[in-house]
């Protein structure tokens, strides 16, 4: 079952049963360790629903609540698996493939989260039917695979945090964004996103739009 959480200690191994299906009808209440050690069931399911890669190229599987990943660099594919989830990318992280959301759950959920950086050092662009979101100036990307094919595998919103535009999210605008962003591409032949001559949006129509489509996330 993939909603079951595992704790481990060398070979030793208790499997609690479907405790990560968001319900809290399963599983346990707390985990005591012999030491005092309290872990609450809110605790334990963060815990396990945080799914962290490594620097190489990784596959990330979820659960159907609410996980945060982090792949930590390389080549890597997260597995939402339903929940509303965070797919977590900073600078120079590398290539991030997500498989968003869960086809019994026709609704947009979930956060691309981007860490140290701000509006306009990102370009979103469409794919065939994923959304590719670009670090300017960088070969560090996220693709959301079938965004634009069904309403599930879309993200409820994308947010920047810890750039020096403070905390920011896009929710609603994401596709007139990927419009604009189209139309200057269109209009100026050759240019790339991704050069390092490119680090940040400068045409100031363009950043006018940013501005407007992007708000203040508490």
């Amino acid at each position: 079952n993939g909603n079951d959480i595992y704790l481990t200690q060398g070979t030793d191994q208790v499997k609690l049963d479907g405790m990560a299906d968001g319900s809290g009808k399963t599983g346990v209440g707390q985990v005591q360790f012999a030491d005092g050690t309290v872990w609450t069931a809110a605790q334990v399911n963060t815990m396990a629903r945080t799914f962290v890669g490594t620097s190489g190229d990784d596959t990330l599987n979820g659960t159907t609540g609410n996980d945060v990943f982090d792949g930590k660099g390389g080549s890597d594919i997260e597995y939402g698996r339903g929940g509303s989830d965070t797919y977590t990318v900073d600078a120079g992280s590398g290539l991030l493939t997500v498989v968003n959301g869960s086809s019994s759950n026709n609704t947009a959920a979930g956060n691309l989260l981007i860490n140290d950086l701000n509006p306009d050092n990102l370009w979103l662009k469409q794919v065939g039917s994923d959304l590719q979101v670009d670090v300017m100036g960088s070969n560090t990307s996220a693709t959301i695979q079938n965004w634009f094919s069904n309403a599930y595998s879309r993200l409820a919103e994308i947010t920047v945090s810890g750039g020096t535009a403070g905390n920011m999210a896009i929710d609603s605008q994401i596709d007139q964004l990927v419009q604009a962003m189209a139309t200057f591409s269109a209009n100026n032949s050759g240019f790339d996103p991704t050069s390092s001559a490119n680090p940040t949006i400068t045409d100031s129509t363009l950043l006018a739009t940013v501005n407007s489509v992007w708000h203040q996330n508490p």
